[in-house]
Order: structure tokens, then C-alpha cells, then sequence
């Protein structure tokens, strides 16, 4: 085996050498894999972050979108802004983007809306706002954060 200029005659060396290329080979193949792997999972995770956003501005957009009526989307501020862990810090809804209806029956008076609340310290909240009567027909709102990244 032949290294620069000079010929290596003991196949302990030899071996030594061809080992050390080998491997530098094979770390610089896994490099190359791991390389391929980052640039696919980013690629996935754009065309998701593609099919989110259709789907959001389609749920939007849709006619069932009862909760995004004006004075039901006003109700919804005004039953939000009455949950007493936002008023003790100071927070009131402003607006609410992203409004969409996952449940509407109007027969029973049970309502589940999603949104992003904005605040008026500027912080977004997205959750899921319930409203339904209790056994005594009173109103009952629930709110459930989001969890993850947002």
C-alpha cells in the first residue's frame, strides 16, 4: 500500500491505514445521511405547516362557521374576559383571530369555539372556549388552553 510517497511493507500498518480510511468513509457517509434526514424532516414539516394553514383559513372561511358571527364572537370576548384568572392579572380580549366552530347545537345551547384571544398586554392565547347550560339552565362557560408549541 502506497501512503504519500512512501510504501508501508508491514500489514500491521497497512491494516491501520485502510481501517482509518474506512472509517472516515463510513462517518462521512452517516454524515451525509444524517444531512439528507435533516433537510427531508424540514421539507415535512413545511409542506404540514402548509396543509394547517389551508385547512385553518377553509374552517375560517366556512359557513358553518357560526362562532365567528359577530355577536356570538362578541359574547365569547365578554364570557372570556369574565374568567376570574385573566381579570386578577390585569388581562382583557381585545379581539380573537382564528375563530372557528368545532361544536354548534343551538337545541341544547352547546356551543365549542376555537380561537387565538389577543390581549390587551399583546400575549395571544389560543384555547377552546365552551358554553352550555347546567341542570338548572344556567350557563356554564369553560375555557381549555392549548398545550405545545404555538
Amino acid at each position: 500500500m502506497v501512503y504519500g510517497r512512501r510504501l508501508f511493507p508491514d500489514p500491521a500498518v497497512q491494516y491501520q491505514l485502510h481501517s482509518d480510511c474506512l472509517e472516515r468513509h463510513r462517518q462521512e457517509a452517516t454524515k451525509n445521511a444524517q444531512a439528507a434526514r435533516d433537510v427531508e424532516l424540514k421539507a415535512q414539516a413545511a409542506r404540514e405547516s402548509t396543509r394547517r394553514q389551508t385547512e385553518q383559513v377553509l374552517s375560517e372561511q366556512s359557513p358553518n362557521n357560526k362562532c365567528r358571527k359577530a355577536e356570538f364572537a362578541k359574547g365569547l370576548m365578554e364570557s372570556f374576559n369574565d374568567f376570574e384568572g385573566f381579570k386578577t392579572a390585569g388581562y382583557k380580549s381585545v379581539d380573537i383571530e382564528h375563530l372557528t366552530t368545532i361544536k354548534w347545537d343551538e337545541e341544547n345551547l352547546n356551543f365549542v369555539c376555537h380561537g387565538t384571544f389577543v390581549l390587551t398586554n399583546g400575549r395571544n392565547v389560543v384555547g377552546t372556549l365552551e358554553i352550555r347550560p347546567n341542570i338548572a339552565g344556567s350557563m356554564i362557560t369553560k375555557w381549555r388552553p392549548d398545550v405545545g408549541p404555538q
